[in-house]
């Protein structure tokens, strides 16, 4: 095992040619700020460089929850022009962009944001309890940093409609059912599961695994559907009153 320099909120480590990176804000249930997001980015970027790593583990490290999705005090405060550019789209796609193939380790929640982070992986596995979700509508939002591509893609476009236009959860069992994570393990039993997959990975042939993950990522149209969360969340950025501008926390 090998490590990288220090990335804040980040617990990064290197077995043999996997790449595992834990979230790492445990009290507020791994959602993402700016800087999360600027540390997640820069650690992909470090890790695509990295000699010898050829896949990549992202799990909630030491907490109780995948990931809440975007800090809902820092939301509160965001100014309808930050959606253009929204730096959790820029770091997801990154992330589904990633070279090497990618496997979601999801315990507990991941909803909104966190969910479209874990969409953004190639593979997800969960543990009994995750659950997923995209509260976004309630908070006059929308999922916008990837999730109105990849969810109607991984789920279905009903099953994708019904979680983002009438809040519709997914317990772990339901998840498998549909497809979106590949299987449901113990939580001890999780993250070494994880590691086993992406190992089989990394031991494929690195150049037809690149090849292969691009052909792949060539399917999926993103421009317009990407430009058009920007521009929808930039609108409900600027209305006043919504309800995200008051800055919850719950799940």
């Amino acid at each position: 095992m090998s490590d990288l320099p220090p990335i804040p909120h980040l617990k990064i480590e290197i077995r043999k040619d996997v790449a595992l990176v834990g979230l790492n804000r445990p009290e507020q249930a791994n959602a993402y700020d700016r800087q999360v997001l600027q540390d997640l980015g820069e650690a992909l970027a470090r890790l695509a460089r990295e000699p010898g790593v050829r896949a990549l583990v992202l799990h909630s490290g030491g907490a109780r929850h995948f990931c809440a999705g975007a800090d809902r005090n820092e939301l509160s405060r965001r100014l309808p022009e930050e959606a253009l550019d929204l730096e959790a789209r820029r770091v997801f796609e990154g992330l589904a962009r990633w070279p090497w193939p990618t496997v979601a380790a999801i315990r507990g929640a991941a909803l909104g944001g966190g969910l479209e982070l874990a969409l953004a992986c190639d593979l997800r596995l969960a543990t009994p309890e995750a659950v997923f979700g995209f509260p976004e509508t309630a908070l006059g939002l929308i999922p916008a940093a990837g999730g109105c591509l990849r969810a109607p893609r991984i789920l279905g476009e009903s099953l994708a409609r019904e979680m983002v236009l009438f809040g519709r959860r997914l317990s772990a069992e339901e998840a498998l059912r549909f497809g979106l994570v590949s299987e449901v393990l113990p939580e001890e039993e999780l993250l070494e599961r994880a590691l086993a997959l992406a190992g089989q990975a990394a031991a494929r042939h690195p150049l037809a695994t690149r090849l292969a993950k691009q052909a792949l990522g060539l399917s999926i149209p993103r421009g317009d559907a990407l430009d058009f969360e920007g521009a929808a969340q930039a609108i409900l950025y600027g209305l006043p009153g919504s309800p995200f501008r008051s800055g919850r926390t719950e799940l």
